[in-house]
């Protein structure tokens, strides 16, 4: 009977035990989420979050740990800047010029540079710079083809696909943590908490800004590309006789005239300036020029005097 006591007293304690290392266990695990949450309210991500700006979060899970870069194999997507260079002679530039403005707003373009200007008389060169979206490229240059005779093209590809999903995927984790940042701030129960948390709401914005300029440059860069035209007009041949030099000739006299009369017309006013401007001065020197003369005059010439 004592030895039934016993065991029984044995069983009684070992449920006791079991049941305080569960109840200490509970109380454990709340003190711990209590103390991540305070953390959060500071402003301090507690120690099992990732960093924001560390290159193994970049490259593996963003804020709420998702992966944000396409697995390998299973994205074919590039992202590649295209540009060419073009040389051509033809025989009009300047109706050229407006046949590549033309094609430019066919092709849902832009022209960003153009430089016209004569190179001799009656010949015309030109440099132009025109944007199109990137899945017509190819038809840009088969056009332009056919505008003369190509003397040099040259195209280049540039992949920036890593640069591409880098800098998105680094874009959209600041602003994620933003997100999370704002809801910190909301969380935040005294002046210091708010200013700590808008400091650093602060600096991550201002990364998001700096972010957005260079994702915005390099997907444009990608969305449309570059090419460079340099124009020339055919030389006019020495054989044959050519009238383009008594192009425009009335006006060219008529500038060439009133040149030369403005010219006169400027001398004259000069002259007349200067003469004032030294009339004092002959007005003061002329008595003294005279005196100096006779003087002269009379050293040089003694003896008709005394005759």
């Amino acid at each position: 009977m004592k030895k039934y006591y016993k065991s029984h007293k044995i069983v009684i304690l070992t449920a006791i035990v079991c049941l305080s290392l569960i109840f200490l266990s509970a109380c454990g695990a709340d003190q711990m989420d209590f103390a991540e949450d305070s953390m959060m309210v500071r402003g301090l991500e507690p120690q099992n979050h990732y960093d924001m700006e560390s290159p193994e979060m970049a490259r593996s899970e963003n804020y709420y740990g998702k992966s944000t870069y396409p697995e390998q194999g299973t994205s074919d997507i590039r992202y590649i800047i295209q540009s060419g260079s073009m040389n051509i002679t033809v025989k009009d530039t300047r109706l050229t010029v407006n046949t590549i403005r033309n094609l430019a707003v066919q092709l849902s373009g832009t022209i960003s540079n153009l430089s016209l200007y004569e190179i001799r008389e009656g010949q015309f060169s030109a440099d132009i710079t025109i944007r199109i979206p990137a899945d017509k490229f190819d038809r840009a240059i088969e056009e332009l083809n056919a505008l003369g005779k190509v003397n040099y093209i040259s195209t280049d590809e540039h992949e920036v696909t890593l640069q591409y999903i880098d800098l998105e995927s680094r874009l959209n984790n600041q602003i994620a943590q933003e997100k999370r940042l704002v809801e910190i701030l909301d969380m935040a129960e005294n002046v210091e908490e708010v200013l700590e948390v808008e400091r650093e709401l602060y600096r991550v914005r201002g990364e998001i800004e700096s972010m957005t300029a260079r994702f915005n440059h390099l997907k444009d860069q990608v969305s449309y590309s570059t090419l460079y035209l340099s124009l020339k007009e055919e030389a006019i041949p020495t054989t044959d006789i050519s009238v383009g030099a008594f192009d425009n000739i009335r006006t060219r006299v008529k500038e060439a005239f009133t040149g030369s009369v403005n010219f006169i017309l400027h001398a004259l006013s000069t002259l007349i300036v200067i003469m004032a401007a030294m009339l004092p001065v002959l007005v003061v020197l002329a008595p003294v020029g005279i005196i100096v003369w006779l003087i002269v005059k009379r050293a040089l010439h003694p003896k008709n005097k005394t005759e």
